[in-house]
């Protein structure tokens, strides 16, 4: 048996073997309170714990309830498949599904939900395949594509183009979806700024240990090092603490995606010069909003078609620096690590 994580503010579930069906097909809906559950992603990592707060918020707000099931650690499969299980056991009225890492539910799981009158809302980055569309809506931050150029000029401004970038990419095999958080950053570099090196992928597996680990061992192999641009909030904060442990501070800088608080109290000493921010809290409490919508306006049941006309909702990053970071509009970008 495997016990997700509690949470601070957070229902945790217990993950069980058992396997059961989701319960009767059509079934019709109390007009409320709802039963909801979540299947999030790493229970540590402030951008899961800002989405299920942000989730947890809209519910209580509707006067409903959703229990959340996060892994302890990233690449824990097994953990992840005892999520699934369990929250098929729990019967959920509805289910807020966030991709993580390359889990997918296991075959029938989504399905069985939505013919049971069962809304599920997918969040974060789905398979490109679009065969694989069996969920009601998807809440997800736009791609940064947009923003790349200026987080480029920033680069080649504090760099004048010159020495060494280090890339780190989270876990190998996560495809396009994910890696669009770097490549078009660095075909920009490549135009703009051709003298500036970059160095190989370097995979942490989002681990801040792993990340700190290998951006200690780039400053001392690599003495042009210049900037450390990070695809997460642990690995950016595993950068920012190898740097600062140098005593580079100011000589390398780090770029990160996700505003988690230790980077924003980097970005405020100056170690992190940006960080490109999505809105996990905000997803969170959409995701939550558009099930019991459906299920205060269908109280007959009925299975649950996808929304085809409305299926991909994107909300916009922002970029977040010393200069704003104190702004009203920053503030529903900024994760958090407590839903206190």
């Amino acid at each position: 048996m495997s016990i997700p994580t509690k949470l601070p503010g957070l229902v945790a579930a217990v993950a069980v073997s058992a396997v059961m069906a989701v319960g009767g097909a059509g079934r019709v809906h109390a007009a409320g309170p709802h039963k909801l559950a979540g299947f999030a992603g790493l229970a540590s990592d402030a951008y899961w714990i800002s989405l299920m707060c942000g989730g947890t918020k809209a519910a209580r707000a509707a006067g409903s309830t959703i229990e959340w099931y996060a892994v302890k650690a990233s690449n824990d499969a097994a953990e992840a498949n005892a999520n699934f299980e369990a929250i098929k056991v729990s019967n959920p009225d509805g289910v807020v599904y966030s991709q993580f890492s390359g889990y997918l539910p296991p075959a029938g799981w989504t399905e069985g939900f939505m013919a049971a009158g069962k809304p599920v809302v997918a969040t974060n980055a789905l398979p490109a395949d679009k065969s694989y569309r069996p969920y009601l809506t998807l809440y997800r931050s736009a791609p940064a594509t947009e923003k790349m150029e200026a987080v480029a000029d920033a680069i080649i401004a504090e760099t004048a183009g010159k020495g060494t970038i280090a890339v780190l990419g989270g876990r190998a095999g996560l495809g396009p979806a994910f890696e669009v958080r770097w490549t078009p950053l660095l075909d920009i570099l490549k135009k703009k700024a051709p003298d500036l090196a970059v160095t190989d992928i370097q995979r942490t597996d989002f681990d801040v240990n792993k990340a700190n680990e290998m951006v200690s061992a780039l400053i001392v192999s690599t003495p042009d090092l210049k900037v450390v641009y990070t695809s997460s909030g642990p690995e950016g904060q595993g950068a920012g603490a190898a740097i600062a442990a140098a005593g580079k501070r100011g000589q390398i800088s780090v770029y990160s995606f996700d505003a988690v608080p230790a980077l924003q109290d980097l970005l405020r000493d100056g170690t992190v010069k940006m960080l490109i921010a999505q809105p996990p809290g905000l997803i969170g409490e959409m995701a939550t909003k558009a099930i019991l919508a459906w299920l205060d306006q269908h109280p007959n049941g009925g299975a649950v078609q996808p929304d085809t006309a409305n299926q991909d909702r994107m909300i916009p990053t922002m970029l977040i620096t010393k200069a704003n970071i104190d702004s009203p509009e920053a503030q529903g970008y900024l994760y958090k690590d407590t839903c206190k």
